[in-house]
């Protein structure tokens, strides 16, 4: 199903003009905010193989951690309609079944860029303070602009 991000009115005009080009019946939804940038997923991304590293899981299995323990409180309050697709699969399972579970479950992707910001400062506090330096988003920036930090 397409889907735009629409940040000023010549997005609206365009997508609007999308819209009456296409045939009846249709649905259409609306969500406020954005999806998650694609530095922020890259940057979770590394930390999954980091925290991995640090830890001895694999990064599929730090990735479900991370989604249950941080993501899942994020859609608890904020996307109803994702808790009522998904709590009938992961509801009646054990943590660990859980666990394995949200390896694959679609969470991070479902995100806002405000949301994917407010777990990864949930991972950064958990994770920093048992002692596992994650990479700095900031720098993570400058990479593009200047090459990898030495």
């Amino acid at each position: 199903m397409p889907s735009r991000i629409l940040r000023d009115e010549r997005d609206l005009e365009a997508w609007s003009a999308f819209l009456r080009a296409q045939a009846f019946p249709m649905t259409v939804s609306q969500a406020k905010g954005a999806k998650r940038s694609n530095p922020q997923n890259s940057t979770l991304h590394a930390w999954f193989s980091q925290i991995a590293a640090e830890t001895g899981q694999s990064p599929a299995e730090a990735k479900g951690e991370i989604k249950l323990r941080f993501g899942l409180p994020i859609m608890q309050t904020e996307n109803a309609a994702w808790i009522a697709e998904w709590m009938p699969l992961y509801g009646p399972l054990s943590y660990a079944q859980r666990l394995k579970l949200f390896e694959v479950i679609p969470l991070t992707s479902k995100l806002t860029t405000r949301q994917m910001a407010a777990l990864m400062d949930a991972v950064q506090r958990e994770y920093r303070a048992q002692g596992i330096p994650l990479i700095d988003p900031d720098a993570r920036k400058y990479e593009q602009d200047l090459g990898p930090v030495r």
